[in-house]
């Protein structure tokens, strides 16, 4: 491959008719050849750049009001062929002032101000006529008048206003509230678990009801799903005998609140258990 070129060696292999061994073998043999000697390298004369013409170079030292001079010059010229009386005429055109006004400006005038007149008329009789519609649903109906109750003993009359009833405000469950301030603790250790369970069993039956139909209590047994996916997660580090336990121990406390979820079920427990 000493005849070749590192050109005609980089076409080859373009073109697909090297391969990739086949290249870097020739590539390095050419190499090591032209580094020993053995391999001639030709010197390969180019022609010279083509000079640009160089410009005129600017003489910076002339002024530049030459042009404006020329242009002055020129005006000065035509003017000269202008006839004085033209002059005189065009110069008194330009200076006379234009003091005459239009004589069609002043019905335009009169014509707005009419307009405007008749707007704030109908404007300023819609704002009366509102206001006596609101004065006369503000005033008693006569059935309102109506209902009074006469005393005939004292003469005096005293109106009955329909008052409407209201609710009572509804109060908060305490079971719902045991709940929710577990859940904001999120302390998951055995003593605060059985602490809630020792109160839960405390509330009454109706509370306990009531709050076993609650967003809170399908809040809480979603996070016992929750956790017994995490510890199931942790299994392989934990041990299955530790990783049983924990599981155990958040379905006996779904069990003791009585939340019924077909999610919270034990796997098969380990041989260690069983044991």
């Amino acid at each position: 491959m000493a005849e070749h070129t590192l050109r005609d060696l980089a076409r080859e292999y373009g073109k697909g008719n090297l391969s990739r061994d086949n290249y870097v073998r020739s590539r390095t043999e050419l190499l090591e050849g032209v580094v020993a000697g053995t391999v001639k390298v030709e010197h390969i004369e180019y022609a010279p750049p083509i000079a640009r013409p160089s410009a005129e170079p600017s003489d910076s030292t002339l002024p530049r009001t030459r042009k404006r001079e020329r242009t002055e010059a020129t005006t000065e010229d035509v003017t000269d062929f202008v006839a004085p009386e033209n002059r005189r005429a065009n110069a008194a055109a330009q200076t006379e002032p234009e003091t005459q006004p239009s004589s069609g400006s002043a019905p335009v005038l009169i014509l707005v101000a009419a307009v405007a007149i008749l707007v704030a008329v109908i404007t300023t009789f819609a704002l009366l006529s509102r206001d006596r519609d609101s004065a006369a649903e503000v005033s008693p109906s006569a059935e309102a008048v109506a209902d009074t109750t006469v005393n005939p003993d004292t003469v005096e009359v005293v109106a009955t206003a329909a008052v409407a009833p209201v609710d009572a405000p509804a109060q908060d469950n305490t079971g719902s509230a045991l709940v929710r301030e577990f859940l904001s603790a999120k302390d998951w250790s055995a003593g605060n678990m059985e602490n809630f369970v020792g109160a839960w069993r405390q509330l009454p039956d109706a509370d306990r009801a009531a709050a076993g139909d609650s967003v809170e209590m399908s809040q809480l047994s979603n996070e016992i799903y929750k956790k017994l996916l995490a510890v199931r997660a942790l299994a392989a580090i934990d041990g299955l005998e530790l990783s049983f336990n924990k599981q155990k121990a958040l379905v006996d406390f779904s069990n003791d609140l009585g939340i019924s979820d077909d999610r919270l079920t034990l796997p098969q427990p380990p041989a260690a258990v069983t044991e």
